[in-house]
């Protein structure tokens, strides 16, 4: 159910050419609930137990993907997952490895924070002082310890990166 603030939020998008909120853009997609139920389906079933997807979404401008999208982002962020919101033009990142992997790390949010449309909670920094501060060390220790990366030194990095940042907390 989308309340009178949000209905009025969504019209005023709509009528400057943008898609809803992120907090209601599931709500608001028609004639997509198979897809959503899919997506849903794929989320809890098979990405929450550590398998990866990815899906291609080719349109004429205009025709709804910042929507499809943010609903399937909001979709994940309802669950607790991590978002990742990037221009992968607006970045000028065509052919620089680095730029895709600055623009990513930038562009991960917190759930909560891509929910309620928030600038807090969005960065690579955001996302490991939620860790530092949600998680005991040893816990997160054990989580970063157990990643799979390309580049096995930047877990020890992101070990370091969280222990300096409980550290600094207290």
């Amino acid at each position: 159910m989308i309340d009178g603030a949000n209905t009025r939020l969504i019209l005023s998008r709509m009528q400057a050419g943008l898609p809803p909120p992120a907090n209601s853009a599931a709500k608001t997609l028609v004639g997509l609930d198979r897809l959503l139920g899919e997506w849903r389906h794929d989320l809890d079933k098979y990405v929450a137990v550590g398998g990866s997807l990815l899906r291609i979404v080719v349109a004429p401008p205009g025709s709804g993907k910042t929507h499809l999208g943010d609903a399937l982002k909001a979709l994940a962020a309802e669950r607790g997952f991590l978002v990742c919101v990037i221009d992968v033009q607006a970045n000028r990142t065509s052919g620089d490895d680095l730029a895709v992997y600055q623009t990513f790390c930038r562009g991960l949010t917190l759930p909560a924070a891509f929910l309620a449309g928030d600038g807090d909670g969005v960065g690579l920094r955001a996302v490991i002082e939620d860790i530092a501060l949600r998680m005991p060390a040893a816990a997160a220790e054990d989580a970063l310890a157990g990643l799979r990366l390309p580049v096995p030194v930047v877990r020890e990095v992101l070990i370091a990166a969280v222990s300096a940042l409980r550290e600094h907390r207290r």
